[in-house]
């Protein structure tokens, strides 16, 4: 075999919680040859630790539960993390999702990756559930199982302080809030206090494994095969030619040049969204704002506001520096609470969507989720389900309601009192009524979700699907396979709609793909957003170019100014091989294929790669008319996609596929039959994965 590329660190750090063990393995060439690093490695070795379970499991794809011991959390970084490649501090998770039932899979930044990986591993995979709460120490000697610090769990921040303090401020904490701790099915991890694994639910995979942190110190140094050509000052280097492409790209390019990013952070993107009449609103039943309105939450008010100061941060060695941290001012110009963010996707989800123009509580809900652990999209998309919900049952007459609506209003009536409402009042109208527009809400329904307070806040904890099928409305959940969509309207950009359909973690709008703001926004233009006739292609490009990306270690953003086949070049110049951007193309292919045989072990079928009915159903007004998903266009869409990527017209991956992409040495296609009992049957869908004895259970 041939020696690991430039980059890598040869390691793989195998810890049993349960054993209280930990282990450094030698990383296996082949799988490092295969899938590069970051969420290639990461689905690889999840595949790998599920595939060990078949002594116990006929299919342990489909019955492990995601919060059981057995479930894996991989955590894997990529060659290019710790050099000096533009925007590589990008790291991944893995894991069964507890939110859909199938491959969770999740990308963070900050600089946790990189210290991890100056540990001398390139991936851990943890299993097992610790018998007490336990903090993992890792550094370059090892790993210690060490008590957890004398501060309040449930906080991110105190959590990060307390150990920073234990440790030393040069460490770096990954851990869990109170959404977490509880199990919330939209829990994230934490990294460096404010940066977010945020999708999927890992918090909650986290948390049930009685894990509080994991503190890196990093030390080793990641070698490169050339270091000379990755030199930033080096004008004839691979980083040097990225950098200068970042230096004039509209949205990546410096403030001093009105870069859009870098000048007003992802806040600045609410703008253009609106503009181009893609911006949700209201759970999705129009994109309809009033300028003014969104002009009061966007990026220019967020520099601007007299009553939140904001400081430009970045990622490790990132050149945009999109990174927004914020303090809230009282009137007197105190400091009253501090944190990361809000980013594009937090102010989308808890302002536009629920009608909320403010953005002092969108600011304080924000810091909320990431004290306490929660995904900003799913707390958003979630809430949003509830107001919708509780609209209608308020509009109908109390004896008409079904026992589901009857719950919501006796659910909402109980967190009103909670929150301090008269107990005498009635929910429709007071105070907390989770209510399109009600401002005084967002913050208490932001807490009780990440606590699991009462029926509704443990309602909320369980995400939108779950929340909207318990008070009898499922056609509320705006979800892709359990996984609620992010903020751009899918009626009004049909590339990005069968990004959410078909990316194997859900409603998504990275991992299969980003086009929605190189369609509308910034000047690109590139193609229309409404039109099926090659629409398939141009989708499956994204999810190759976006996997890349994960693959790489890299920012998504970077990709508007630097192009694959730049990637590639300094890839290269990390690792000490040859490979061109047909080659990253192909590593995304392989890691798309692996994903999808997971989730269709997983009991996944085409009906979960659809969208939910009102897209298909109810039109939006939009500049050209009134739009919608045609269902027809979007089935040819969806077969055509599958095809490209040489899956048939159920989406199962083709024998040839497999061998070509070199996964039958992972998973054939005689062993896949074996464990699905043959082809997938819509009876098994993931909607029905079941998450039995461990749906309750909280770590002590």
């Amino acid at each position: 075999m041939s020696p690991l590329p430039g980059g890598t660190m040869g390691r793989l750090l195998e810890v049993d919680l349960a054993a209280g063990t930990a282990r450094p393995l030698a990383l296996d060439e082949r799988l490092a040859g295969l899938f590069v690093g970051g969420r290639g490695l990461g689905t690889a070795l999840l595949v790998e630790r599920f595939l060990r379970l078949r002594d116990r499991h006929a299919n342990p794809f489909r019955a492990v539960d995601p919060l059981a011991p057995e479930n894996p959390l991989v955590v894997s970084t990529s060659p290019a993390n710790g050099t000096t490649v533009p925007t590589s501090a990008r790291f991944h998770a893995n894991f069964k999702s507890p939110l859909t039932g199938g491959i969770g899979s999740t990308n963070s930044g900050g600089r946790w990756g990189v210290e991890f990986k100056r540990t001398g591993h390139d991936a851990m995979v943890v299993t097992g559930r610790s018998p007490k709460p336990v903090v993992l120490f890792i550094d370059a000697g090892g790993v210690r199982f060490e008590a957890p610090p004398e501060a309040d769990l449930d906080d991110v921040e105190a959590v990060t302080n307390a150990l920073e303090s234990r440790y030393g401020r040069s460490v770096r904490v990954m851990t869990v809030g109170a959404a977490g701790r509880r199990l919330a099915r939209i829990a994230a991890i934490m990294n460096d206090k404010g940066r977010a694994l945020g999708r999927g639910g890992g918090g909650a995979v986290f948390g049930s494994k009685n894990l509080v942190a994991i503190v890196v110190a990093g030390s080793v140094a990641v070698e490169s095969a050339a270091p000379d050509a990755l030199r930033p000052t080096n004008i004839a280097g691979s980083t040097y030619k990225a950098h200068a492409k970042l230096r004039v790209g509209k949205l990546t390019k410096p403030p001093e040049q009105f870069g859009i990013l870098s000048s007003m952070g992802t806040a600045g993107l609410l703008g253009m969204l609106s503009q181009y009449d893609e911006l949700i609103h209201c759970n999705f039943r129009d994109t309809s704002h009033v300028a003014e309105q969104i002009e009061r939450i966007g990026g220019e008010a967020l520099a601007s506001h007299p009553a939140i100061k904001v400081r430009r941060r970045a990622c490790y060695l990132c050149p945009i520096g999109c990174t927004r941290e914020t303090e809230l001012l009282d009137a007197c110009g105190v400091v009253v609470d501090r944190g990361e963010g809000p980013e594009f996707e937090t102010v989308a989800m808890l302002g536009a969507n629920l009608d909320i123009y403010d953005l002092e509580p969108i600011t304080e809900a924000n810091y909320l989720c990431n004290r306490l652990g929660l995904d900003t999209i799913s707390a958003g998309g979630t809430i949003g389900a509830l107001m919708e919900i509780f609209g209608i049952v308020r509009a109908t007459r109390p004896e008409a309601r079904t026992e589901g609506e009857r719950a919501l209003m006796a659910d909402a009536a109980a967190f009103a009192r909670a929150c301090g409402a008269p107990a005498a009042g009635a929910p429709e109208d007071g105070p907390f009524a989770p209510t399109f527009g009600n401002v005084r809400a967002l913050v208490p329904l932001v807490r009780a979700m990440a606590s699991g307070e009462g029926a509704l806040g443990r309602a909320l904890a369980s995400g939108a699907r779950r929340l909207a099928e318990h008070y009898g409305h499922p056609e509320a959940a705006m979800a892709v396979k359990g996984m609620e969509i992010p903020a751009y309207d899918p009626r009004v950009t049909w590339t990005q709609a069968l990004a959410y359909m078909t990316t194997a973690r859900g409603g998504c709008h990275l991992q299969g793909g980003y086009s929605a703001p190189i369609a509308f926004c910034a000047g690109y233009g590139e193609f229309p957003g409404i039109k099926s006739e090659g629409a398939a292609l141009v989708a499956r490009n994204f999810a190759y170019q976006n996997t890349a990306y994960d693959v790489l270690g890299v920012c998504a953003f970077a990709g508007f100014s630097v192009t694959l086949d730049e990637y590639a070049n300094m890839l290269n110049d990390v690792t000490g091989l040859e490979m061109k951007a047909s080659d990253l193309e192909t590593v995304s292919r392989r890691v798309l294929t692996l994903e999808r045989l997971f989730n269709l072990l997983c009991g996944f079928t085409p009906e979960d790669d659809w969208l939910p009915e009102r897209f298909y159903r109810d039109p939006i007004a939009v500049e050209e008319g009134n739009v919608l998903c045609p269902e027809d266009e979007f089935r040819a869409m969806r077969a055509e996609y599958y095809e490209s990527l040489g899956w048939d017209e159920r989406g199962v991956p083709r024998e040839s596929a497999i061998r070509e992409l070199g996964l039958d040495a992972i998973l054939g296609a005689a062993e896949f039959e074996r464990m699905t009992g043959g082809p997938p049957s819509p009876a098994a869908s993931a909607r029905q994965a079941g998450h039995g004895q461990y749906q309750q259970e909280r770590p002590a």
